[in-house]
């Protein structure tokens, strides 16, 4: 069984680039198709023409299949406080903070005060960790330390790293294994790195870190044809509970789903 942490349907079936994606009832058809559980739905901010009352109403309309997160769509940090008050009310329970896509490089002051607001009304953080893209864009401070001091002048929060920090899993993993509160998420590092010693890390992290380890797909940037079967190779040799540990446990638990 499969619980996907991280998908994109969109509400006018448009991707990034506007490109080709899937709308809620496209991906449910595929997802069920592959026997899914359930699936994180993520919203990304001025992809598909999010909206967050329809995309939450949308994800509702599905008996609980998806799990909706509502992106951080504003730069400002007084905005974004209120954005989070209003993302609440409408029903949401977790937020996505994407700052490449928002070209908004947050410092750890304005972070914390994210967190705290999200601690206040005891929702979760997906955070994107994926920070590569031309030098013009780049952060100018680590991200992995900025996000580390954040954490550390913030309340307790739940947080899911999504991409598991790319090329620095194991850094961001080493974070995690101190930490209850964070989860690490392999989406996109499982496919990108296809064949690279990131592989040999990611078994070394199924077989050592399986409490701390959950699985998206980033659909529709990867089809599930080809996650699951990476994904089921790559778990050949795993006991049966780290691997339900890995697709699905350590997810459910975490988002208070079980």
């Amino acid at each position: 069984m499969f619980f996907d942490t991280l998908t994109h349907p969109t509400l006018n079936g448009k991707w990034i680039d506007n490109r080709d994606g899937h709308t809620f009832e496209d991906l449910y058809r595929v997802a069920k198709s592959h026997n899914l559980i359930s699936c994180c739905a993520v919203g990304l901010p001025d992809v598909g023409d999010y909206d967050h009352k329809d995309y939450y109403e949308k994800a509702a309309s599905f008996n609980n299949f998806f799990y909706p997160v509502a992106p951080i769509t504003k730069t400002n940090i007084v905005e974004i406080i209120n954005e989070i008050d209003d993302i609440k009310t409408i029903g949401f329970d977790a937020i996505k903070i994407h700052q490449r896509l928002l070209m908004k490089n947050f410092n750890h002051e304005d972070l914390s005060k994210i967190f705290k607001k999200c601690y206040e009304h005891n929702m979760k953080v997906f955070y994107c960790t994926y920070f590569h893209c031309h030098t013009s864009k780049i952060p100018n401070q680590d991200p992995f330390f900025t996000l580390a001091c954040a954490l550390k002048n913030s309340p307790t929060i739940k947080i899911i790293l999504l991409h598991g920090g790319g090329v620095e899993l194991l850094k961001y993993c080493e974070l995690a294994r101190f930490n209850e509160n964070i989860l690490i998420d392999l989406s996109l590092t499982l496919m990108k790195y296809d064949g690279s010693s990131i592989d040999k890390d990611i078994l070394f992290l199924f077989n050592n870190f399986d409490r701390k380890i959950t699985i998206g797909s980033d659909h529709p940037e990867w089809d599930y044809t080809s996650v699951l079967t990476k994904l089921r190779s790559m778990l050949s040799n795993i006991s049966q509970e780290k691997a339900e540990n890995i697709t699905s446990v350590n997810a459910l638990r975490f988002l208070d789903l079980t």
